[in-house]
């Protein structure tokens, strides 16, 4: 099963073996240690690590950094009941890059690299560069979503149960996106809507990506800081919006 999923993701040759040898690591955790983390211990259960860094503005960030357990990486590297890479898909792949060598597109150097098979979709959309801010904010912020939350919120996955469908192929229905479709769970009762059209302030989906509170966030793992690039994004696309739910 896992050779056929990678198959539809565009990945065979040496690549499945890579991968499939990583998938035997799925789930270990290794915690850096020493002053300057210079090395590394393997462990498998939940840490909390305290970390500082500068941002692109210059300023100073403290944080405490969830490392997830063996069974929370699961959670969301899997379909069904097998564990399964986040990634790669050749639509995220399919741009041209400057090599040493010359430019070229990514997927063709993969294939004369061997990393993957001459055989690659005959037709591939590429998705949005979710920074351009020349592209449409539609394009950018189901970009976004399709990079940081489609891996659960798809078919077999944790979050199937849900409507919502982040996958950029399925972002064309905007009741996928989560537009006038009313939340599951009453978290905030002020939240109206996944997307309230019109008003991000209202909508649950902005309320979850721009909270760290570790009950209510989006994703529920591998954050614990605001990403706030995507937050003001989100939020200029939902206020643009204008489609009434009534």
């Amino acid at each position: 099963m896992i050779d056929s999923q990678l198959k539809g993701l565009g990945i065979g040759g040496a690549a499945v073996l890579a991968l499939k040898s990583a998938l035997m690591e799925l789930g270990k955790q290794y915690a850096e240690k020493g002053p300057e983390y210079e090395e590394a211990v393997f462990d498998l259960n939940l840490q909390n690590k305290d970390l500082e860094f500068i941002n692109d503005d210059g300023e100073l960030i403290s944080l405490t950094y969830r490392i997830p357990s063996e069974t929370e990486c699961f959670t969301c590297h899997k379909v069904t009941n097998d564990a399964l890479p986040i990634g790669p898909k050749p639509q995220n792949l399919n741009k041209t890059y400057s090599y040493s060598d010359g430019a070229l597109n990514q997927l063709e150097k993969w294939v004369d690299f061997g990393l993957l098979e001459d055989d690659l979709p005959a037709s591939i959309e590429t998705v949005a560069d979710w920074t351009d801010e020349s592209l449409p904010k539609l394009d950018r912020v189901t970009s976004y979503l399709d990079m940081n939350c489609a891996h659960c919120h798809r078919e077999d996955s944790h979050c199937s149960y849900r409507p919502m469908r982040f996958a950029w192929n399925e972002t064309v229905l905007m009741e996928n996106l989560g537009l006038c479709i009313e939340p599951a769970e009453p978290i905030d009762p002020f939240q109206t809507y996944v997307v309230a059209p019109g008003n991000a302030a209202r909508s649950m989906m902005y309320f979850r990506m721009n909270t760290t509170e570790a009950s209510q966030r989006m994703p529920l793992m591998g954050r614990t800081i605001i990403h706030q690039e995507s937050i003001d994004l989100l939020g200029e696309w939902i206020d643009e919006l204008e489609i009434n739910c009534e």
